[in-house]
């Protein structure tokens, strides 16, 4: 996304980062470049450190170290938050997928979807404090690396041929289509199946199935825990 975009003077980037902590653009201090993949203006107040991206003034990641105070949300006001400052950068069609619960911070994933197609690898993670419903943690550097407009052709197979290939030992429950991200950093179109155990229903499964050719592309465990579920 950064690729053609316009650059930013460090005057608009600190004004841009001020929004997105909250706090006057006095209050913060430009620290050293971040001249990597994307690079970026960096700003630190206290506790707070953000992120802006020299091309097209993009919050790349946002960070606040701040204690956690006594947990007042409930999991519905965090996705609300989370969702709302999403709405409020601009960021559309964003769909949650899993979350993790840990020191009075919940993270959550969003995945870019495209005509209902989740895209996996145009990936945000976002952190509410569960105490007052703040941001404190925001890292969209793998939505900005990797976001755009796919020409996604219908799937060569249907979902019961694809579903074919699933192992027998596994259970069915639902199924969409999503691209992810390869140990080859491309990307491939699947089918993904939500699925149980046959001798343990109480074991999640997600099964990606390639939507042309039929082969497992990647096999997930979801692990519930006491914070939320992850994927391993």
């Amino acid at each position: 996304m950064t690729a053609n975009a316009s650059p930013v003077s460090p005057a608009h980037a600190k004004a841009l980062a001020s929004i997105a902590a909250g706090l006057p653009p006095e209050n913060l201090t430009q620290q050293d470049d971040e001249n990597s993949a994307m690079p970026s203006y960096v700003f630190a107040s206290n506790t707070t450190c953000i992120g802006i991206s020299k091309a097209g003034g993009y919050l790349t990641y946002l960070i606040n170290s701040r204690p956690i105070g006594e947990i007042r949300l409930s999991q519905q006001a965090v996705f609300s938050r989370a969702e709302q400052f999403l709405k409020e950068a601009g960021l559309e069609n964003m769909r949650a997928s899993y979350y993790e619960t840990a020191d009075g911070i919940c993270t959550v994933n969003y995945a870019a979807s495209q005509d209902g197609i989740l895209l996996y690898p145009d990936l945000i993670k976002i952190g509410i404090a569960l105490d007052n419903g703040a941001v404190v943690f925001y890292d969209a550097r793998g939505y900005l690396m990797n976001h755009q407009p796919r020409e996604l052709a219908p799937p060569l197979l249907t979902s019961q041929e694809a579903a074919a290939s699933v192992s027998p030992f596994l259970e069915i429950s639902s199924w969409r289509l999503a691209v992810i991200p390869t140990p080859g950093k491309n990307e491939v179109f699947t089918y993904e199946f939500s699925a149980v155990s046959k001798d343990n229903p109480q074991q999640q499964v997600l099964v990606y199935i390639n939507a042309a050719t039929g082969e497992e592309e990647n096999i997930l465990l979801l692990v519930p825990t006491a914070g939320g579920t992850l994927t391993k």
